[in-house]
């Protein structure tokens, strides 16, 4: 598969983490995923019948993280993975999520990760 959808920087403010301070106050969670998927049959018929509605996602994504209120970055990506891999058209999925405001001089840290369906 060599096609894909990408939402770039989609950042949420919510509660993260697992330390006390991060329980209080929200703070920016940065999502860049890849959505693996055919978009032939999209492009050819001009609709989004079988395909991915990316605002769609990404709305899905930051109602989810508000409600989710995630400890840790590891289950919750794996969480947004099975979510989005839940779509028939999406093949595979890598997930980059980020917390810019979680360690002092550091511009951000935060863990990648890629699944299949």
């Amino acid at each position: 598969m060599h096609d894909t959808i990408e939402i770039n920087n989609l950042t949420v403010n919510a509660i993260v983490g697992i330390y006390p301070q991060e329980r209080i106050t929200p703070q920016p969670l940065v999502f860049n995923i890849t959505i693996e998927t055919d978009l032939k049959q999209v492009a050819l018929r001009r609709s989004l019948d079988n395909g991915l509605d990316y605002a769609a996602i990404a709305q899905d994504i930051t109602d989810f993280t508000l409600a989710t209120e995630p400890e840790l970055l590891e289950p919750f990506a794996e969480e947004v993975a099975n979510r989005i891999l839940a779509h028939p058209a999406a093949t595979g999925v890598t997930i980059h999520l980020t917390k810019p405001k979680a360690v002092e001089n550091a511009s951000s840290v935060g863990i990648r990760i890629y699944r299949s369906g």
